[in-house]
């Protein structure tokens, strides 16, 4: 009996307590209430940017020796154009860098081009762009060039194999007599080895002082409405010589490409520092000894002035972003081949249903 007048009192209590939900349900549904079923502003559409670094510059050393002749040949490929007089220069000099020589030499530009065999098969090209010259230094590069110098007895003066490291530098032209702070590329040998790896970063002359560089870092990207936002953590410091830079392919409806939109250079969270002399710099605390642990950069399609489209579909047709590794000297308005990150832009921020 006590267990059944517990029940009822329970069951009436219960009845008005739904009664107040009812009521606050109808106040909830009231035309002067706020609607949070509908979204306030553009959607934001948000992707990723992950490690590329496939076409960072590369190259190999190779060593051939007869009983009448030597040669050090060098094969460089990934590397940037140069713009102006800028030029990339090689040097032969003993392992410890001392005795250092121009590496006079037999210098061939090629272009590598992907073909399809007779029974359908990829297979790359290698075709020659101009007649080989007697030369030391080039300014050639891009994504599909491959440079070789063939440096011997004759072109040097000396026995080439007498040296033991070669190494590439960036100068502001062919008359540098030294070489100066970009150190990009280098290998040592010996008259014994097999083809050997170029190391890309900055040669010192004490090894504990030397910069291998390490195509690395994340980010992400966020769209709304006219405005991009991009964040970017835990990129390799850039080696002397280079900084890092934003771009944006723009592909139509077959893939191909349109342009190839210049954001900026990388800036710091602050969003007015710019990163560019980063590589030589703390110009933010965010540029560690060896990493920049975060970066940013911002488009406002209402006060950009070129690369966007017209309406309100500024970033139709964008497809890839791209974090590319800039040299100092090459052009600003084409992108490096080294793209560190890159991202696939949405769907709906590539083909928006509205046009």
């Amino acid at each position: 009996m006590t267990f059944s007048r517990i029940t009822r009192r329970s069951a009436s209590r219960a009845g008005a307590a739904l009664g107040l939900l009812a009521a606050a349900g109808a106040a909830a549904c009231d035309d002067g209430r706020t609607v949070v079923t509908q979204p306030f502003g553009p959607y934001s559409f948000n992707f990723r940017v992950v490690p590329d670094g496939r076409t960072i510059p590369k190259g190999t050393v190779t060593i051939a020796h007869t009983a009448t002749d030597s040669s050090v040949t060098l094969l460089v490929q990934g590397i940037e154009r140069l713009a102006g007089t800028a030029v990339y220069q090689v040097w032969l000099a003993n392992a410890d860098g001392t005795g250092l020589v121009k590496a006079q030499g037999t210098l061939q530009e090629f272009r590598v081009d992907t073909v399809f065999t007779s029974l359908g098969d990829l297979k790359p090209d290698t075709v020659p762009v101009g007649a080989a010259a007697t030369a030391s230094s080039f300014s050639a590069g891009g994504s599909s060039t491959l440079v070789v110098l063939r440096v011997d007895r004759a072109s040097l003066g000396s026995n080439p194999l007498d040296k033991g490291l070669v190494l590439v530098t960036v100068e502001e032209s062919a008359a540098a007599a030294q070489p100066g702070d970009s150190r990009p590329l280098w290998a040592t040998y010996t008259p014994t080895i097999e083809p050997k790896a170029l190391t890309f970063g900055r040669w010192d002359s004490n090894p504990a002082n030397q910069y291998i560089f390490v195509p690395i870092g994340r980010g992400q990207i966020s769209v709304r409405g006219d405005v991009l936002l991009a964040y970017d953590s835990s990129l390799s410091r850039p080696p002397v010589g280079y900084y890092y830079a934003t771009y944006v392919i723009r592909r139509n409806k077959d893939e191909a490409v349109i342009d190839t939109v210049r954001i900026g250079e990388l800036q710091a969270p602050d969003g007015t520092t710019s990163l560019r002399s980063a590589d030589s710099s703390s110009v933010h605390p965010v540029v560690q000894a060896k990493s920049i642990v975060a970066g940013f950069n911002r488009v406002d399609a209402r006060t950009a002035t070129s690369g966007l489209n017209a309406g309100p579909t500024p970033y139709k047709d964008f497809a890839d972003y791209l974090i590319t590794l800039e040299n100092k000297h090459g052009d600003e308005q084409k992108a490096s081949p080294s793209v560190i990150l890159r991202g696939v832009v949405p769907a709906p921020i590539r083909s928006p249903a509205t046009e």
